[in-house]
């Protein structure tokens, strides 16, 4: 069983950074962001015209030519990457100060699940 009072340096540290609420509701504004990028990317596929390619590179077989093709902004996939990014960062975060017995908390499982 992990004590986090017989952490120190550095570990102390990050376990009192992410056991600070504004670390939370820091990862919730990321989440946040996150589903609206989501939300953003459905919406554009799902005006992709029957017959293009979901990058519009190949319209040729495009049904119905009067529709125009509109590609995903480059900023969304960027933002993307960056969530993934911080999501696996938070992550290595909690199993460097809690080691593998960050496992026992279902959030943390269901976070693992979703980023890998």
């Amino acid at each position: 069983k992990v004590d986090p009072s017989k952490f120190t340096g550095p570990r102390l540290l990050l376990h009192k950074m992410m056991s600070f609420w504004l670390f939370d509701a820091a990862v919730g504004v990321v989440i946040l962001g996150n589903a609206m990028t989501l939300g953003i990317e459905t919406q554009f596929k799902k005006t992709v015209p029957l017959g293009c390619s979901d990058d519009c590179s190949d319209c040729s077989r495009q049904l119905d030519t009067s529709l125009q093709c509109h590609t995903i902004p480059q900023i969304v996939g960027d933002a993307d990457k960056m969530f993934l990014v911080i999501y696996i960062c938070e992550l290595c975060l909690r199993f460097g100060v809690y080691g593998p017995s960050v496992l026992k908390s279902n959030w943390i499982k269901f976070d693992a699940f979703l980023v890998f």
